[in-house]
């Protein structure tokens, strides 16, 4: 039981260090700051290993899938839209698994 309770902690951590590099990387559109501050982890599927970032914004998912809409370059200066691609096929690849392994070597150290 220990065991599976490290492995969703290690989950929800690591896709909590996703949202922040996310916000480090400066590639949420950043206007009034509405959709960055309502960008959060979602674990409420937890006990089916599924953990993710939503944008709890009605306008998010028009926002995110029109690259042709001009974005104010003030506060973000990388904001884009498509902004998960980075963590899909870019710079990112992979964060989210080294971050899970990472994590859950540190919960399980210790445990025989």
């Amino acid at each position: 039981m220990r065991l599976k309770n490290n492995q969703r902690k290690a989950l929800k951590e690591s896709m909590g260090a996703a949202l922040g590099q996310l916000r480090r990387a400066r590639y949420i559109p950043f206007d009034t700051g509405r959709l960055d501050r309502f960008t959060q982890v979602d674990d409420s599927d937890i006990r089916k290993n599924e953990v993710r970032i939503v944008c709890d914004v009605p306008y998010a998912v028009f926002v995110y899938h029109r690259p042709n809409v001009v974005f104010t370059r003030r506060v973000n200066w990388n904001a884009r839209a498509f902004w998960f691609e980075p963590f899909l096929t870019g710079h990112f690849k992979g964060f989210v698994f080294r971050e899970f392994a990472e994590r859950l070597r540190e919960l399980n150290e210790g445990i025989k």
